[in-house]
């Protein structure tokens, strides 16, 4: 196994996702690394629980997360207009029609 859990032995693994907004937005993954599951219908019952409850709480940390990215430096926006045709090539008169 490459990854993530790449040196991790375990004896189970129980799993759910984490759904807000109809959208899944991660799981909710347990380990057990030295006994197996004895009730798993319990335990997934549990995480479920979990999940449902912690899910639109990280939904909201992922869109608060919006407002601090970075926008887009406006040489890049200059480029990319350019690019599509849309800037001028002209000195626009803004004041024309407004006297």
């Amino acid at each position: 196994m490459n990854g993530l859990f790449q040196n991790t032995t375990a004896k189970s693994v129980a799993g759910v996702p984490l759904i807000s907004e109809g959208l899944i937005i991660g799981a909710l993954i347990l380990i057990f690394q030295k006994t197996t599951l004895s009730d798993e219908n319990s335990i997934l019952e549990s995480l479920g629980n979990i999940a449902a409850l912690s899910a639109p709480f990280l939904r909201n940390v992922q869109k608060i997360r919006q407002f601090f990215r970075k926008g887009i430096p406006e040489s890049s926006l200059i480029l990319k207009y350019n690019n599509a045709g849309l800037i001028g090539k002209g000195v626009a008169d803004w004041s024309y029609g407004y006297r």
